[in-house]
């Protein structure tokens, strides 16, 4: 490998991949490669036979996502060399439940007593504190070895870096304007942000710096809301690039005992703080909006004291819509592929626009007595709750519901289109022979214009409805056994047309195609049913990219905090090695050819 103006090491496989599209053979020689690389990582218990691989891993997934799935599942099971060693210094990340009964009942758990544990190395450097830099700086960590660990902790132990997981980007390239007053509008717009973002985090590095001079709990809590502080204002930073980049973004990558656990180290360490911060502001617009609406029900508040408490929740839903607007212009693809994200976007934009109307009706009835509407509020309170449920899709049972019915539909999703021509089908079939007219229904009124006038028309005597819509919910009524519509028509009319169209429509719908529906639902179900675990991953996969990237926002968060290793270690129950050999997705820990 040459090393190019001081730059590093050119990879072997990343050049390979890049001449396949000119030489075929190059993809297979880069497969050997790889297959060498991952042979002897596991044959020589060293994960840094894979950074080559790692490093390749976002083109491979953008061009050969196939051999990256392949690659990623066969770099699962890497063993290590000293079992004792990485027990006696094992550093455990417990789920967020067990850290806080631990708490509660001043406990102290061994490697043992955890379920699949997922751990890091203790640091062999010191935690120096600024008091301590004259002294201790040649102090070795002493490490107890407990002989009952090894005995009792039986599982294999086996090593994943944090490269599967992610990249370094290249953020060195500056921005590009655009010719003419537009660019220097630009040039002037980013020069004001990123001011005002420097002035900010002056000020919060000046009160950190304060704090940190001394070591209580008030100073330390001033240091960590400092620290979130940061962490807020690059999130509301326009000009923010990322120092992280994900390596894939579907869950089929995720089946892979490697990536669960560098995930859920990452969830139980980091990410869970910033989804609690993330779900607190979420939870108080939700709770806005039910306080506001619950009051038009129940009026508590007079209607004009509502409008304080309306600005102020509508400021929370544009801030949330500012975040998500962000999101979708770093990559807008990548963002509507989504169904969440659309109905995230859509769960603060509805009830902005609800507020609006509702302020509108408001000054409208203060100043003309007219009542006004907040029907769009109504709307908006339904996509509120949609929302909230979205959010808490990091719980696994959650996330599988969701799954499941997001996955029905889009199975199903021709189906229900063929479901709905039939019932518009039907739907103007019933408009035209109970409304269609046989004569000439229009009339010159006395100004000489040209009126329709239904009503002076001979007509069916029918309490079936004449618009249109509302033709089309009266069938969905029909299908679930409410004939309020047709029963007196039916019953009086005799039009054996009417009553044979009825029947058929009534066996089309009802007895063949909810039926078909139904057990394509049935079938679906259990196909998507194994995809909910993924998604689940896929959902604390996001979010941890989104942790990892604000803690290189705040200056000495990842210095201060132990929680940034570069390999995690992991167990794997024999239960799971079982199910990855039977479905073939992965070779498992004994890999042919490695052995």
């Amino acid at each position: 490998m040459r090393i190019r103006n001081g730059r590093r090491p050119d990879n072997p496989i990343s050049l390979l991949l890049k001449n396949s599209k000119k030489d075929p053979y190059a993809l297979s020689m880069a497969k050997q490669m790889m297959d060498y690389c991952i042979r002897e990582a596991k044959s020589q218990c060293d994960p840094a036979f894979l950074h080559p691989v790692s490093a390749c891993l976002p083109e491979l997934v953008d061009h050969h996502p196939d051999i990256s799935i392949d690659v990623i599942q066969r770099s699962s099971f890497i063993p290590i060399r000293n079992k004792r060693f990485v027990v006696d210094r094992a550093l455990m990340a417990p789920p967020l439940l067990t850290k806080a009964i631990d708490w509660v009942v001043r406990r102290k758990r061994a490697i043992y007593e955890y379920r699949d544990p997922v751990f890091k190395l203790k640091s062999q450097l010191l935690a120096i504190t600024p008091g301590d830099f004259s002294t201790h700086i040649d102090v070795t960590l002493v490490i107890i070895s407990d002989p009952v660990n090894i005995e009792r902790f039986e599982e294999e132990v086996y090593v994943a870096p944090y490269s599967l997981l992610w990249h370094y980007r290249d953020n060195t390239a500056t921005l590009k304007y655009t010719n003419g007053i537009i660019g220097w509008i630009q040039a002037v717009a980013c020069w004001i942000i990123n001011q005002i973002v420097a002035l900010v985090l002056y000020i919060i590095n000046w009160i950190m710096a304060m704090a940190s001079t001394k070591s209580n709990f008030i100073c330390t809590a001033i240091t960590m809301g400092c620290h979130v502080a940061a962490m807020v204002v690059d999130t509301l930073n326009p000009l923010h690039k990322p120092t992280l980049r994900l390596n894939f973004r579907s869950r089929r990558y995720h089946d892979s005992p490697a990536i669960a656990a560098l995930i859920r180290y990452k969830w139980d360490t980091v990410a869970w703080m910033a989804w609690m911060i993330r779900m607190a502001f979420q939870g108080l617009f939700l709770v806005s909006v039910i306080l506001i609406s619950g009051n038009q029900i129940y009026p508590v508040i007079k209607i004009w004291n509502l409008i304080v408490p309306i600005c102020l929740s509508m400021a929370l839903g544009l801030l949330g819509l500012y975040l998500e607007v962000l999101e979708f212009f770093e990559d807008y693809k990548l963002y509507i592929s989504s169904p969440y994200n659309v109905v995230d976007l859509i769960g603060y934009l509805i009830p902005i626009l609800g507020y609006i109307q509702l302020l509108v009706s408001i000054i409208m009835y203060n100043d003309t007595n007219v009542i006004g509407d907040s029907r769009l509020l109504s709307i908006g309170i339904s996509v509120a709750y949609f929302h909230a449920v979205n959010e808490l899709r990091v719980f696994r049972d959650v996330c599988n519901v969701t799954t499941n019915i997001w996955g029905i539909v889009y199975e199903v999703r021709f189906f229900i289109i063929l479901f709905i021509f039939v019932i518009c089908a039907w739907t103007h079939t019933i408009l035209h022979m109970l409304w269609g007219k046989s004569n000439d229904c229009l009339f010159v009124d006395e100004d000489g214009n040209t009126i329709s006038d239904r009503w002076k028309c001979p007509t069916r005597s029918t309490d079936f409805p004449y618009n249109p819509f509302a033709v089309f919910v009266s069938t969905f009524f029909i299908m679930g056994g409410q004939y309020d519509s047709i029963s007196d028509y039916t019953k009086t009319s005799g039009d054996m047309t009417f009553l044979f169209l009825t029947i058929f429509y009534y066996n089309l719908t009802v007895l063949i195609l909810l039926n078909i529906l139904v057990s394509f639902m049935n079938v679906t179900t259990a196909r998507v049913e194994g995809e909910g675990t993924l998604a689940w991953l896929n959902n604390h996969y996001l979010h941890v990219g989104k942790a990892e990237n604000l803690t290189f926002t705040s200056p000495g968060f990842r210095q201060r905090y132990d929680k940034f290793p570069q390999y995690v270690y992991y167990t794997v129950s024999q239960k799971r090695i079982k199910e990855l050999e039977e479905s073939g997705n992965s070779l498992g820990p004994q890999e042919k050819g490695a052995e």
